[in-house]
């Protein structure tokens, strides 16, 4: 073979290996309402809530507020996915600032019973965690708070809960969802946290006897990161 035969024989193998790498990555299963791509896919969404909040601090009462919510999940099938989550949700309830925080084990199922197509299908989630929930007394608390000084409370226990939603395909090719969330979070027990100059020091602490939940109907609007 000629030196000249060679340099032409090589010049074509390299550049077109190139392109041949890029249509194997293409051919990658795009991820749609109807048919979960297998693989890590991270779903963020923001939403507002509305609470139930029962404890001895606080007889019960409604709040409203915002929440945050994010999924990381493994999708093993085009239908079934197992995934941890995280949310916060912030809610005024008569004159108390809810901080509420949850992470979540959970999975997810398309509803296959239900009519969908490319561009929409229904699913459902179940998940179960833990988390801290954080009351901060804006304007008065209960007098035997007042005499340690306090100035915030955490309120820590299990959460449990479930959802349903529907994911949308837009004419970009990304897709949307919007889910509705009920969780229930039990509280079983309380720090109560006084803010000084340096930093904030937990004066007392005690298991909670009596039943207090923070009860939490999420509607949220997100989409398929990646």
């Amino acid at each position: 073979m000629t030196a000249s035969k060679f340099l032409i024989i090589a010049f074509v193998f390299f550049s077109s290996t190139p392109a041949v790498a890029l249509v194997i990555v293409g051919e990658k299963p795009e991820f749609r309402p109807s048919n979960w791509s297998r693989g890590i896919h991270f779903m963020p969404g923001l939403g507002v809530n509305t609470s139930i909040f029962d404890s001895k601090i606080q007889e019960e009462d409604t709040g409203w507020g915002g929440s945050v919510r994010m999924d990381i999940g493994y999708y093993f099938t085009n239908d079934f996915a197992l995934e941890l989550s995280s949310s916060v949700n912030l809610n005024r309830v008569n004159g108390y600032l809810i901080w509420d925080s949850q992470f979540n084990l959970g999975v997810r199922t398309r509803i296959t019973f239900f009519e969908s197509s490319d561009k929409g299908a229904p699913y459902a989630r179940a998940f179960v965690g833990r988390g801290p929930l954080v009351i901060v007394f804006e304007r008065s608390r209960p007098a035997e708070y007042t005499q340690l000084g306090a100035n915030r409370l955490q309120l820590e226990g299990p959460a449990y809960g479930g959802a349903i939603g529907y994911m949308q395909m837009t004419s970009t090719n990304s897709v949307w969802f919007m889910e509705l969330v009920l969780a229930y979070h039990q509280l079983e027990s309380l720090e109560v946290i006084k803010t000084t100059d340096v930093t904030p020091v937990i004066v007392a602490k005690q298991a909670i006897s009596d039943r207090s939940t923070f009860i939490t109907a999420h509607l949220i609007v997100g989409m398929v990161a990646f």
